[in-house]
């Protein structure tokens, strides 16, 4: 099989089909007659021309359609009407901004649905609606709050506005909690660029770090909760999609350079331009540190035995980019997304969990330390709007490189390899100096997607959408290398075996049918979808996904009551590494078969935006049931943990012209847990209460400042000391609050920014599923300047 000439083939056909499909249509016509006879009064004869020919408009001409039609019918005092086609433009754009010449009713309109619970959101139900009317909680996160929180990668933006999501150390790529489940890299959460699938397939990991530009996105949207019913695999906790900005928002070029303490430089451009029915986007961002150093006692490593110094949040080895491109053409766009990000673990791996020298070890393919992803993503899809129906077909090509290249040792220690799980024969061999493990291996994938949403009815009491789609995927492991080494640089256990075997092909076939019924003030959801994956060793898999939600919207207030189940198919590498390692490695050791991870979750919620004049808020009540979680233990992954657990989240958003608040706050408690390591019902790392407080204020014109306060309740907490054999000993983490300070000042075409990270300079730990906890970063700044070209 050649991906790469499949993929070609098949975007050239659906490239001629859909041009086939365009047409002009008289669009410039149209619009100007349905202008002209508003602007005289006749808004009937405005309202029959679009929607009679709201069909054959596209780009700029739909958006304007859309708002001369709610301005029609606001003139005609039919406010549901008209707040329906503001939503449909701001789905379009949804950066709008009202000017002087619209009528303050239809301003209100759009600053209501573009502010807290009426925000038009299409990630929960694949189609454009309000928070208000989504199934499961959602998390809006716009371009300025952003900016307010001052966060530096994707992390700490998703941290500062998540209730429910918390932070995780596990000594490799920067990773997160959602109420508690994580693993020892990010393959728990689901990340989507504009809908396109931003995680790895062979590993399932999609890391929120620096190979995720800030400064393209748009907003961020991110549902809280099981969501296989629509996206199957690796949405087992949460979904988050980023939605980039596009030409009309940009208008030009912009290019921002940064640099600050530890060796940091991040440099950031981004360009836009709308030409009627073309729009095109384009963005590059570069990033790299040399971390901050600290010194850890002996006896505070995992051997108990080599103390020295570390560093903590290096990206270096090449810098972590994000380049990528989006053209839109009518209904037909293109995206193009290269990225690639390394970081350099802080101590060894494993229960060595000790300081090493970095720069003494050998390099592979001119890497030194640490896990890295270089990933390309390609997509072509096609959406239109026929009459009652919205129809879409993508056709996407994903390449990755997956590099994982770690320390295990770095001073001789006599028990490795019964500590490794090779078995007590390989302690001799591997007790001595600089010993390492090498993975890499390239994937790729090919697939399409096809899916419509049919609105069946619409009479002013009943509005009912039936969405259904079906997905195909196939994966290649091009290439598999696994190799072990002692003294630096020698490689002594590198199994050809390995490399021939670890290749593999993996298909994937899945449908999904939802259906949402809006019956005056209550709103229906209910989905199911149906996955079918066929492994490299024959083996199938068949999962159902059910989603079950009922909403009440009321005038100032709602609320919402959902059920979901949610799966991830154990990743392709874990279950090729078990049965390869136990074939040729792995001594005196049952080799576990990996069953896919299941998450059950129960979710009620009530919110409102008008109930006090500038608040708006959520409380949301979850418990979720989680079986099959899949950990490391050594160098195999076993299903080690299953568990209830179960919580309460509140948001709440102050808004005033100059100042803004955003709070959020979280308790979440496990009920019962069992885990492999002798720890059960015991939630590691995670805290039971934590807050976030994010504040701005526009001081002068052009001067605004920020602060971002995080708040961490204690957190039980525990670190391995394997001797001879391994022990844990538990711990508590005491409660801690970081305060970040930022602020942006504006002059003419420039925009000066500076932001200090851990302002007061806090000494704090966090840990995760490492053998210990590892002190974090203190006061980092960073200045910056931008200018709008």
């Amino acid at each position: 099989m050649n991906p790469r000439k499949i993929a070609s083939a098949v975007a050239g056909m659906l490239l001629c089909l859909c041009a086939y499909c365009q047409g002009t249509g008289g669009e410039e016509a149209i619009f100007g007659k349905a202008r002209s006879d508003y602007e005289i009064g006749r808004f009937d004869e405005t309202i029959s021309l679009l929607e009679g020919n709201i069909d054959n408009l596209s780009g700029e001409y739909r958006e304007g359609a859309y708002r001369l039609l709610s301005l029609s019918y606001l003139a005609l005092d039919n406010r549901d009407e008209a707040e329906r086609y503001a939503r449909l433009m701001l789905k379009d754009n949804p950066y709008y901004n009202t000017t002087m010449q619209d009528p303050p009713r239809f301003s209100d309109i759009v600053r209501t649905l573009k502010a807290g619970m009426t925000a038009t959101i299409t990630t929960a139900s694949s189609q454009a609606e309000g928070i208000e009317e989504s199934p499961v909680p959602i998390t809006l996160i716009t371009r300025e709050m952003i900016e307010d929180c001052g966060g530096r990668n994707l992390k700490e933006v998703l941290l500062a506005y998540v209730p429910g999501m918390t932070d995780i150390d596990n000594n490799g790529d920067l990773n997160v909690a959602m109420r508690g489940v994580f693993s020892s890299g990010q393959e728990k959460m689901l990340l989507l660029l504009n809908g396109h699938r931003l995680n790895n397939y062979a590993t399932n990991t999609g890391s929120p770090d620096y190979s995720i530009s800030l400064d393209k996105i748009k907003q961020i949207e991110v549902l809280r909760g099981p969501a296989s019913s629509l996206y199957g695999g690796v949405a087992l906790t949460a979904v988050i999609n980023i939605i980039t900005l596009d030409g009309r928002d940009i208008d030009g070029a912009r290019l921002k350079i940064g640099a600050g303490s530890y060796g940091q430089f991040k440099t950031d451009f981004t360009f836009g331009k709308s030409y009627y029915d073309l729009n095109i986007m384009a963005w590059a961002s570069l990033y790299r540190s040399d971390g901050q150093t600290y010194s850890i006692d002996a006896s505070d490593t995992g051997l108990g035995a080599f103390g020295g110094e570390y560093t903590v949040g290096a990206f270096k080895g090449g810098p972590s980019y994000d380049i990528g491109v989006t053209v839109g053409w009518k209904a037909l766009s293109l995206m193009y997304n290269s990225r690639y990000s390394k970081v350099v673990p802080s101590l060894s791996a494993g229960y060595s969990f000790a300081p090493y020298d970095y720069e003494a070890y050998t390099t592979f393919h001119g890497d030194r330390i640490g896990m890295g992803t270089k990933t390309h993503h390609t997509e072509l899809s096609y959406n239109n709007t026929f009459g009652k129906w919205d129809v879409g077909v993508s056709l996407f090509y994903d390449v990755a490189d997956l590099m994982h290249y770690q320390v295990l040792s770095d001073q001789a220690f006599p028990y490795l390899g019964s500590i490794m799980g090779l078995g007590s024969a390989y302690n001799e061999v591997l007790g001595v100096d600089g010993v390492f493990r090498y993975n890499d291996g390239q994937e790729n994938n090919i697939g399409g997607l096809a899916k419509a949403d049919f609105n069946y009815i619409d009479n002013g009491t009943h509005r009912g959408t039936l969405s259904f789609g079906m997905h195909y995927n196939l994966f290649e492991l091009e290439d598999l290398r696994y190799l072990i080494g002692t003294n630096y640089e020698k490689i002594i256990m590198e199994p050809s075996a390995l490399k021939k075997e670890g290749k593999g092909e993996e298909t994937s076939n899945d449908a999904y049918i939802q259906v949402k019924h809006k019956w005056n003030r209550w709103v229906f959801n209910v989905g199911l979808r149906y996955d079918y994956k066929e492994h490299s060793d024959g083996d199938k898999i068949s999962e159902f996904s059910p989603r079950a939600a009922i909403v009440y919207v009321a005038p100032k207030w709602n609320a919402k009551v959902n059920y979901s189940r949610s799966f991830v198919d154990a990743p392709y590498f874990y279950r090729k590494t078990n049965e390869l390692l136990g074939k040729y490695l792995v001594q005196d050791t049952t080799i576990p078969d990996l069953l896919p991870e299941s998450l059950n979750s129960w979710q009620a919620s009530f919110g409102s935006n008008s109930l006090v004049q500038n608040l708006s808020f959520e409380v949301n009540w979850f418990f979720n049931s989680a079986k099959n979680l899949i950990y490391s233990n050594g160098l195999l992954h076993a299903n080690s943990a299953s568990g209830k657990n179960t919580g309460v989240e509140l948001t709440a958003d102050y808004l005033r012209e100059k100042f803004k608040a955003h709070f959020t706050f979280t308790w979440q408690k496990m009920l019962e847990i069992d885990y492999n390591l002798d720890i059960d019902d015991f939630q590691p790392n995670v805290p039971y209460v934590s807050s976030n407080l994010v504040l701005s204020y526009q001081v002068l014109r052009p001067l605004r400042v920020h602060t971002h306060i995080n708040f961490y309740g204690k957190q039980d907490t525990f670190w391995v000391r394997p001797l001879e054999d391994p022990k844990v000993t538990f711990g508590t983490n005491k409660a801690r609050a970081i305060v970040n300070l930022g602020a942006t000042y504006d002059w003419k075409r420039f925009t000066f920014g500076f932001d200090i990270h851990n302002l007061l300079n806090t000494n704090y730990t966090q840990g995760g599923l490492t053998a210990g906890n590892i002190r974090q970063q203190g006061i980092w700044v960073l200045g910056s300047v931008a200018v709008k070209i």
